[in-house]
């Protein structure tokens, strides 16, 4: 609708896609704030267990069930998310078996940005991170748990996959909250994504 606007206005449309232009300060702050190694490019696998809305967090020990699956498919696993949400973050990385690198100190917008580029896929709540990986054109899955994906999930529908509670197919329903996404749904749409990108490749 406000591209519609725009057009009528007398500006000629340049399509609905999403662009994210990353700079080379957001990479040098990346390269400061790395780990040891850095994070090599499509070896990783980024989660976002944050939103700003509580009533959007997938729990933490589901994001631990599903990062263990995406380490078990042999990749690194780099929790990202707020300070504010510091706690949060770790609470996901110790109820994990496997071991995880949790940036969220120093991590601005741009640097974000750059951390999930470089990821193999991400997995989020449906947040703000989600619109970043649409413009960086990075394999998502999005857990809709308070919000309507056919408001708010990535147009691509192929590279980004909506994961809503079972009898809830859009809206936002009260019947059905976030604890109520099996990890095993998030883990199979993930493992399809990884799978086709190997194959486009």
């Amino acid at each position: 609708r406000n591209l519609r606007l725009v057009e009528r206005l007398g500006f000629p449309s340049r399509g609905m896609a999403l662009e994210f232009p990353i700079f080379p300060d957001d990479r040098w702050e990346l390269e400061r704030i790395a780990p040891p190694g850095g994070l090599p490019a499509g070896r990783y696998a980024c989660v976002h267990p944050g939103a700003r809305d509580p009533a959007r967090r997938w729990p933490p020990d589901r994001f631990a069930a599903v990062a263990d699956a995406l380490a078990g498919m042999g990749l690194s696993i780099v929790i990202t998310g707020s300070t504010e949400e510091a706690e949060l973050e770790d609470r996901v990385a110790r109820s994990m078996r496997a071991p995880a690198v949790v940036l969220h100190e120093g991590l601005g917008l741009g640097t974000l940005a750059a951390v999930i580029e470089g990821g193999r896929i991400l997995v989020t709540n449906d947040t703000g991170v989600s619109h970043l990986a649409a413009a960086l054109h990075v394999p998502s899955v999005v857990i809709f748990s308070a919000s309507d994906p056919a408001r708010w999930a990535p147009l691509d529908r192929d590279l980004h996959r909506a994961v809503v509670p079972p009898g809830r197919t859009g809206g936002t329903g009260e019947s059905a909250g976030a604890g109520d996404i099996d990890p095993g749904a998030v883990i199979a749409e993930a493992r399809n994504l990884i799978g086709a990108c190997v194959r486009a490749a």
